[in-house]
């Protein structure tokens, strides 16, 4: 195989791993859920359970939404800046 051969398979197998890692990253922004979620739940229920139950249940929305922790924050700043209709 002569020289130039060899570099364009190397050419084409770094496009085609960058394409791959492209495609991959693209996915995970895209597929991955826009506030965070505990135990199936997301946030926006967690919040609404906390507000509106007493009891275990609300105990149970206070522990998920601290489990979630500081990746909360960003959707909670945004609910409190967000205004009711």
């Amino acid at each position: 195989m002569d020289q130039s051969a060899g570099n364009k398979r190397r050419r084409h197998g770094l496009v085609l791993v960058l394409g791959l890692v492209t495609a991959t990253v693209a996915a995970f922004v895209a597929l991955r859920p826009r506030e965070p979620a505990y135990d199936g739940k997301t946030l926006s229920e967690w919040v609404k359970i906390a507000g509106h139950e007493t009891g275990v249940a609300r105990e149970r929305a206070d522990r998920a939404i601290l489990k979630m922790g500081t990746n909360a924050l960003p959707a909670l700043l945004e609910m409190l800046r967000s205004k009711d209709t």
